[in-house]
């Protein structure tokens, strides 16, 4: 952290020796020297030695997790689940089927219209609500299991562009989606069947992940996030 304690300020480093070729262990609690981003990355800077004479902004101080150098990605910016939170996905995912079972059941069960207004409208949203958490954790713990223990690590990490941009990608679908469809845009609701609808969304999906590769090529973070990292760190008075 360069003489500051705002928490967009820490930067990610990697310490190349002595030489400045090979990478190196390096405990926490030592400082190093800011130097040109590394070769191939966006957000790692290569860390050196410091001098008298350097400036105290181009200083960092080592705070990162322990985290062991994999020479086989050649990256310490990468972090690899190493601590059995797999096994945490596992149960999650096998409670996320109990749940969404018990509340489907319970959604072509029960006659939500035959009671009071307030209370059958309030029921039906409540096991809604939960049955779609069911659906997100087991979608969630899937993903993070193909990623972890299959061969599809690399496919799914060129999606790592739209998760740095999930807050952009989610307001952008929204008044995208809107514009095509309602009134106050194109209102193509009037004429679109499921397959159209279908495609449309696969279109907007492909240009979203190149818009997002794009962005993320040439910044750190989405406009709306570092616009939510900027007011994150506002200080009053």
């Amino acid at each position: 952290m360069y003489a500051t304690d705002v928490r967009a300020g820490l930067v990610s480093v990697q310490y190349l020796g002595a030489d400045g070729a090979t990478p190196t262990a390096i405990e926490n609690g030592n400082v190093l020297k800011i130097g040109a981003l590394k070769t191939g990355e966006r957000e790692v800077y290569v860390g050196g030695a410091v001098a008298a004479n350097d400036a105290l902004a181009n200083v960092v101080l080592v705070a990162s997790p322990e985290v062991m150098y994999d020479e086989r990605k050649r990256n310490l910016d990468e972090f690899i689940n190493e601590a059995g939170n797999l096994s945490f996905w596992k149960k999650a995912m096998a409670c996320a089927v109990v749940l969404f079972a018990i509340t489907q059941v319970l959604l072509l069960t029960l006659s939500f219209d035959d009671m009071s207004t307030c209370v059958g409208k309030s029921l039906e949203i409540q096991v809604t609500a939960w049955r779609n958490f069911a659906m997100m954790t087991f979608y969630v713990g899937g993903i993070t299991l193909l990623y972890y223990k299959t061969r599809m690590q690399k496919a799914i990490s060129h999606l790592e562009c739209i998760g740095k941009m999930s807050l952009t990608d989610y307001l952008l679908q929204s008044i995208v989606g809107g514009f095509v469809f309602y009134n106050w845009g194109l209102g193509l609701y009037t004429v679109s069947g499921h397959t159209m609808s279908f495609v449309l969304g696969i279109l907007f999906c492909i240009c979203l992940y190149y818009f997002c590769r794009f962005w993320t090529s040439r910044f750190r973070r989405g406009p709306l996030e570092e616009l939510w990292a900027r007011a994150t760190h506002i200080k009053f008075g």
